[in-house]
This record gives structure tokens, C-alpha cells and sequence, in this order.
């Protein structure tokens, strides 16, 4: 019989300076040996938001629990923080009070972030940071650098809701412009809601320790429950399984909302809540809700909340929904819409009350056991060595242009001289530049200068990656850039000793020029994760000689063989089964590729049908 196919990847983290040994649990003191400390004074700056919180108060905390400073929210709930030289690091940030401008209500939790940085830098305080550190705190180690890399991977891919990684990598670290603004809040308020709707069905329930349940003591149990990236009611210490399968089928419910453009707030549709957020964050941006489409993600969210609204409930037309979205591919993701009804919606959320106040314990079970099977979750490999820094600016040792103005040459952008920049020539774009950084390094991001951004000149630019000089990664392609001094971008990180980049075009004229260009990632010589993809599927049983690993772009496209594993070899534990493979090098994957998996098993009479497939992003 077919084996069950669930996969587990590492992605191309943010990296971080320096892991911390840390205890978990609450916000007080951590206990790092030795704590990474600011070497100057820095700032962090970011944004609030539940939906936008303006007038929120927040308050830095070092290390060690101390307060090292406190400030509010803008009007453009919008805020900015010095942090004192010689702070031990990770800076936590705690956000309370003030108004959500969608709800128009105060924020009905607390709101959290963290920081590493040893520079300036973005630190956004969201429904996906506060998550994301209560679950690095619960963490074997706590609140380190590797942990909050870990959790966030987590929280995105469980609670999706339209995020798109691919604009908004980190959504603790990347900044919000005009690129991500509407994923952002759209993703950010329909978390907000599957915590809001969860509690309030928990409230009416039969478990009396989730009826109890403040959403803060909420995101406490869904944090523990989260440290192995599955929400099934198992983690650590504090899982509550009725809370899992509570908030898998609320997010259901809102996932459809959101997919719809139907999001609901106090009861109503809240799109001029949401587009009214969008204007008050970026002002002069005309990005609206109903621009923002379904992210890749949410296909593998749809297939994993639908999997327990499956065991729920008997609705008709759920079983068809679920197989339809099972064969979606991640690149597919537009066709949700058309999959999952906005009907549908309505029917979930009274399926997410009759779980709540369910007294059938086996039915809970059964529910959380289905999430568990379904469910694609990011881990790091095993043996895999603590995240590095992302924030260091690797100093490039030559650089070279497709072409150069005479007096503006392509040196000048890295000579950090601010009165100094490069020009294209006099060709129209495209123009590329390249920095040799000396050696290779793994870098995910970059500082870009762009000339004339302060007379509103809007440059689409790409980047790539190289090994060699010759072979060329895209990192990504046609991004804008900023009305700002100074343009990043944070990727998935990559292997590189050479960085492109290339203007495409500009919004006010054909030429080509930049004041100065920088790229960040770890220091030379620290070890870092190595990146890897870790198939996993359940055992077939005692009867099996061993099992074919396919792959391919497609769920219906996945006959290339990967790998052919039999159990005596001992590559693989036979009631664990696993492998794990090298995107670029394993598998010819880049980062924001898709690739798809589905296994055969067999023993000496043959071999078993097809598994699902399971598909992700890269």
C-alpha cells in the first residue's frame, strides 16, 4: 500500500552574528554564556501590528530582562528605538496598549519581537514575531538566533494566510514597502483573527483549562505546541490539544476569508479597514487588499487545515476540496480561489465551535493525528550547526561594470565615498555591476544606493549570485527599489563570492547609476547550517526491502528518480524514515524554485502505488 509522504526542509535563513545559550520560558532574564553585546549604539526601527497599532507602548528589554529604553508608536504606527551601546543581545520588544486601526480596539494580546542585530536594523513587531518568539523561547536552548530562525520558519508555514516569503522573507527583519505592504497586513490581521476566533470558540468549550485561557495563556499553548513546527497538540511543556485543533479549523475558516478578499472583522467585511492600514503605513502607496493574491504557501496551509476540517466534520464537499487543493503545485496558488468556495467559510465556522465544546476526546485526537500526517514543517537537518550572522557587511575587493560614464566609474561604489557614484554609460538599461567579495561567503542581503532616489527615480533591479563568475543563481528578479537613501533586500541566503546586480529600468529615464552597493551575510571562516531538504514519510510495515524517492516540478510531474533507498543499506531508520538532499546540488533548485516528491516502496513481490505528493518552495 502507498506510504504517506510529509516533508521537512531547512530554509536559507536570516542568519544571525552568534548563537546564544539560552534558557526559555516567560520574558525574564535569559542566560546566554557569553551574550553577543552592541559594539555602538544602534537603532532598531520597524513597524506595529496586529492590523496597525498606533499609540502602542514599547518597551526594550536586553538579555538579561533589563528595560534599556521605551517609546510609542507614530501615527504611521510606525516606530523607532535607540539601543545603547554595550546591550547583551537578543533585544527583545514588547508592544501593549494603543489601537489597531482595523478593529478600531486595542490589540487583545501582547505583541513581541526580538532582535540580534549588531547594526542598525528592522525589527517589526507582528502576530508573526509575537509567535515566533514565545516558540524560540520553549525552544531546547531558548531565545537563540538558531531558534527564532527555526520558529519563524514555523509560524509562516503554519499560520500562511497569504504571506508571500518571496516579498516579505523575514517578517521580523524585512522592512515594509511597497512591495510587501498588502501581504503583510492581509496576512498579519487574519492571524490575528484565527488567535482572536480561536479563543473566543475555546471560551464556550468543554476543556476546561482552554476555556480558561486568556489569548496570551493562547499563544502560550500554541507556542509550546509549535517547537516541532507541527500544531497537533504535541510540543512542549503546555500543548493543549484542544486548542490545536481548534485553531487549525478557525484558521480554516479565515484562510477562506482571506483567500476571498472577505476577511471579517467584528463580523463585518473588513477590506476599507485593511486598504485604509495600507495607506496609513506607506502613505503615497496605492496597493489595496483585493491586489494582494494567494501566497505559495497557502497551498500547504489549505492542504493541512482542511485535512482536520476532514476529520471534523462530514460536510459534503470537503473530501473534494482537500483533493482538489492536493493537486495544486505551490506555483498553482491563484487557483485556489476557484478550489475552496467562500461558501465553504461559513460551514468551518460552525464546525470550529462543535470541536470546542466537543466532549469526545478520541475525536480531538483524531483531528490532531490528521494535522500531524498532513502537514509540511520546517526543521533543521540533523547535525545541522547553529545560524550565523546576517547583518555584517562583507567588504568587497574589486568590482566591474557591463560599462562605466567617464568620471563615474563602477569603483565608486564601493569606495564609501557618499559625493561619488557609478553610471551605465550610454547605453540604456539594462546595466549590471558585479562585486567580487574575495572569497565565497553565504549572503542574504543587500544595501543598494540608488541614484536619484531622493527626486522620486524608481529603479526595478535583479540580483544574482555566482560561485565562479560564470554560472549565475538568480536571488531575485525586477524588485523596486525604495524612495530612500538606501535600498536592502533580504533573501534566502545563498553560497556566493560573486554579486550581480542588475538594473532593469527606471520609472523617469533610461540611465543607469548608484551611489554605493553593499552585501551582508555571515563572516568568513563562522560555520553556518548547511541547507538541506529532509523528505520524510511514515513506514509501510515490516514487509518492505525499501523505498524510490521521485521528484519533480509538479505533483503530476515527479518521475525523475532521486533515490533508491533499501533498508539493509542503513541510509534510512525503517520505522523513521528519512533522507535528506542538497537543493543546488541534489536536486538543481534555487532559491524561490518549487520542487515536488512522491515515494514507491517495495518489497520482493513488487511495488506499492504512488504517495501523495508534497510540494514546496525553495
Amino acid at each position: 500500500m502507498p506510504s504517506t509522504l510529509t516533508f521537512a526542509r531547512r530554509v536559507l535563513p536570516p542568519l544571525a552574528l552568534m548563537t546564544l545559550a539560552a534558557c526559555g520560558g516567560g520574558d525574564g532574564p535569559l542566560n546566554s554564556s557569553p551574550p553577543t553585546v552592541t559594539s555602538q549604539a544602534i537603532t532598531l526601527q520597524g513597524t506595529v501590528s496586529d492590523g496597525p497599532v498606533i499609540e502602542a507602548n514599547i518597551v526594550a528589554r536586553d538579555a538579561a530582562g533589563r528595560s534599556i529604553g521605551s517609546t510609542t508608536s507614530d501615527a504611521n504606527a510606525r516606530y523607532t528605538i535607540r539601543i545603547p551601546e554595550g546591550t547583551p543581545l537578543p533585544v527583545t520588544l514588547v508592544a501593549s496598549g494603543g489601537t489597531d486601526i482595523v478593529s478600531a480596539d486595542a490589540p487583545a494580546f501582547t505583541l513581541k519581537s526580538a532582535s540580534f542585530a549588531t547594526s542598525s536594523a528592522t525589527a517589526n513587531i507582528n502576530a508573526y514575531s509575537t509567535i515566533a518568539v514565545r516558540t524560540a523561547r520553549k525552544m531546547d536552548g531558548g531565545l537563540n538566533a538558531a531558534n527564532m530562525e527555526r520558529a519563524i520558519g514555523h509560524v509562516v508555514r503554519q499560520f500562511n494566510f497569504g504571506l508571500d516569503t518571496f516579498a516579505m522573507p523575514d517578517p521580523i527583519t524585512t522592512p515594509v514597502t511597497g512591495n510587501n505592504v498588502a501581504t503583510a497586513v492581509r496576512a498579519n490581521e487574519a492571524l490575528a483573527q484565527a488567535i482572536k476566533r480561536t479563543q473566543a470558540a475555546l471560551q464556550q468549550g468543554a476543556d476546561l483549562t482552554a476555556a480558561q485561557m486568556s489569548h496570551d495563556d493562547l499563544l502560550e499553548a500554541l507556542a509550546a505546541d509549535m517547537v516541532d513546527g507541527v500544531l497537533d497538540g504535541n510540543g512542549a511543556s503546555g500543548a493543549n490539544p484542544r486548542s490545536a485543533a481548534v485553531a487549525n479549523l478557525a484558521s480554516a475558516a479565515v484562510l477562506i476569508e482571506a483567500l476571498h478578499d472577505n476577511l471579517h472583522v467584528n463580523g463585518q467585511n473588513a477590506n476599507a479597514a485593511l486598504d485604509a492600514a495600507i495607506s496609513l503605513l506607506l502613505p503615497d502607496n496605492d496597493e489595496r487588499i483585493a491586489h494582494s493574491p494567494p501566497s505559495p504557501l497557502m497551498v500547504d496551509q489549505a492542504v493541512t487545515v482542511l485535512t482536520a476540517v476532514r476529520e471534523a466534520t462530514s460536510a459534503p464537499g470537503i473530501d473534494e476540496a482537500l483533493a482538489a487543493v492536493r493537486a495544486l503545485d505551490v506555483e498553482s496558488a491563484e487557483e485556489l480561489r476557484s478550489v475552496l468556495s467562500a461558501d465553504l467559510g461559513v460551514e468551518l465556522e460552525q464546525t470550529t465551535m462543535s470541536i470546542a465544546v466537543s466532549e469526545d476526546a478520541e475525536l480531538i485526537d483524531r483531528i490532531n493525528a490528521s494535522v500531524r500526517e498532513a502537514v509540511v514543517v520546517y526543521e533543521p537537518a540533523p547535525g545541522a550547526t547553529p545560524a550565523c550572522a546576517a547583518v555584517e557587511q562583507i567588504p568587497a575587493v574589486a568590482v566591474r561594470a557591463s560599462a562605466e560614464q567617464v568620471g563615474n566609474y563602477a569603483a565608486h561604489v564601493i569606495d564609501g565615498n557618499p559625493e561619488t557614484r557609478w553610471a551605465g554609460g550610454g547605453e540604456p538599461m539594462p546595466h549590471w555591476i558585479t562585486l567580487d567579495l574575495g572569497g565565497v561567503h553565504m549572503v542574504n542581503r543587500t544595501r543598494l544606493s540608488f541614484f536619484n532616489h531622493d527626486n522620486g527615480r524608481v529603479y526595478r533591479y535583479s540580483v544574482h549570485g555566482s560561485l565562479d563568475g560564470e554560472t549565475w543563481l538568480p536571488v531575485f528578479q525586477n524588485r523596486e527599489s525604495q524612495p530612500a537613501r538606501w535600498t536592502e533586500a533580504d533573501f534566502a541566503g545563498i553560497n556566493a563570492r560573486y554579486v550581480r546586480v542588475t538594473l532593469e529600468s527606471a520609472n523617469d529615464s533610461d540611465a543607469a547609476s548608484m551611489w554605493a552597493a553593499e552585501v551582508h551575510g555571515r563572516p568568513a571562516g563562522m560555520a553556518c547550517a548547511v541547507p538541506t531538504v529532509r523528505v520524510r514519510w511514515s513506514a509501510n510495515g515490516d514487509d518492505v526491502n525499501g523505498y524510490r524517492v521521485f521528484a519533480g516540478p509538479s505533483p503530476s510531474n515527479t518521475e525523475q528518480l532521486l533515490s533508491d533507498l533499501p533498508v539493509s543499506s542503513g541510509a534510512i531508520d525503517p520505522d523513521q524514515p528519512a533522507f535528506q538532499y542538497r537543493p543546488w546540488e541534489d536536486l538543481g533548485i534555487r532559491s524561490g524554485e518549487n520542487i515536488c516528491f512522491r515515494l514507491r516502496a517495495y518489497n520482493d513481490h513488487g511495488q506499492s502505488g504512488w504517495s501523495d505528493a508534497r510540494c514546496a518552495g525553495i
